[in-house]
């Protein structure tokens, strides 16, 4: 139950930061005449694999289990975020200058 508790706090929080620092960003670095377009690619993007990761999960609960699953699933999170830990962009203290239209 305490991990459950923690998965669901940890979770909340970097669901938090990926979504106001990301937009913040984009939203600096793109001009305003491009916004609409940008936002929709991204979304489509994050939102548009969300249906291959249903599938892809159904077919594990299939092949390995559910608990077995549930371990890829979790390990999975947990590396998803290393690119940008390591990343410049996690450094970041200022936000840079919008670009010019």
């Amino acid at each position: 139950m305490v991990l459950t508790v923690l998965g669901g706090v940890l979770t909340a929080i970097g669901a938090t930061l990926s979504n106001v620092t990301p937009v913040s960003m984009r939203q600096a670095l793109c001009p305003p005449r491009l916004q609409a377009r940008m936002n929709a690619s991204v979304r489509f993007m994050v939102w548009g694999t969300q249906p291959l990761g249903a599938v892809t999960g159904g077919l594990l609960v299939g092949v390995l289990g559910f608990r077995p699953t549930l371990w890829v699933g979790a390990v999975g999170a947990a590396f998803s975020v290393w690119w940008i830990v390591f990343s410049p962009v996690f450094a970041m203290t200022t936000m840079p200058e919008q670009v010019a239209d």
